[in-house]
C-alpha cells in the first residue's frame, strides 16, 4: 500500500465521518450504520475477490460472521450510550438521509459498490498477485477481530465511565487510525 493509498484511506475512514458529525449532525448510530454498509460492500465483492483463490481456511465464512458480529456489538455500544434507541427508526432515518435534495440510500449503495470495484480493478490493474490478495484478506481479517475486540471493552467501559457520544466517536476514530496504519503497516511488508 503506497502513501496515496493511505492518505486516501484516511480520508475515506476519517474525513467523511468526521464532516457528517460536525457539519451535518449525524449521530454515532448513523455513522456505525456507515461504517457497516461499507463493511457490508467489502463483503459482497469477497466472493469475486477470492474467485480462483484456494483458501482452504473458509476466509468467506469467517467474514460473513464477523460482518454478523461487528452489527450485533455496533448495536449494543448504540444501546449502551442510548437505551431507548429506536434502531428501525434509526435505520430508515439512515437511509432515507437527504442532502443536497439527494436521499441517501440512492447515493451510498450505488457508491460502495462502485468503490469495491474500482478497488478489485486497481488491485488487477497493478498486478498484485494472487498470494497478495490472500495476504492481504488476512491482514483484514486480523483487524476485524481486533475490531471485535474494540467493541467489547466499549461495551465495558460505556457503562463504567459513563462515556458521551462524542468521546466514544472520537474512541472510534482513534481506532480507525490504528486500524487503518495497521494494515498500511503489514501490506508494506509484502512485495508488489
Amino acid at each position: 500500500m503506497k502513501r496515496v493509498e493511505l492518505i486516501s484511506a484516511l480520508l475515506g475512514e476519517i474525513g467523511i465521518p468526521l464532516a457528517g458529525f460536525f457539519w451535518w449532525n449525524w449521530d454515532l448510530h448513523f455513522i456505525l450504520l456507515f461504517f457497516l454498509f461499507d463493511q457490508l460492500g467489502r463483503l459482497l465483492f469477497l466472493k469475486k475477490r477470492l474467485n480462483g483463490i484456494q483458501t482452504g481456511n473458509n476466509i468467506l465464512g469467517k467474514q460473513v460472521g464477523q460482518f454478523i458480529l461487528d452489527a450485533f456489538f455496533v448495536h449494543l455500544v448504540v444501546f449502551a450510550l442510548h437505551p431507548a434507541h429506536n434502531l428501525l427508526h434509526s435505520f430508515w432515518k439512515f437511509l432515507t438521509y437527504t442532502e443536497w435534495g439527494i436521499p441517501q440510500g440512492v447515493v451510498l449503495l450505488p457508491l460502495l459498490y462502485f468503490s469495491e470495484k474500482m478497488r478489485l480493478q486497481t488491485d488487477l490493474r497493478m498486478g498484485r498477485t494472487t498470494d497478495w490478495q490472500l495476504t492481504q484478506l488476512h491482514i483484514i481479517q486480523q483487524l476485524g477481530w481486533l475490531r471485535l475486540g474494540f467493541w467489547g471493552i466499549l461495551l465495558v467501559i460505556i457503562p463504567l465511565l459513563k462515556l458521551e457520544e462524542t468521546l466514544v466517536f472520537f474512541t472510534f476514530l482513534g481506532y480507525t487510525v490504528v486500524g487503518v496504519g495497521f494494515v498500511f503497516q503489514k501490506s508494506n511488508k509484502l512485495k508488489n
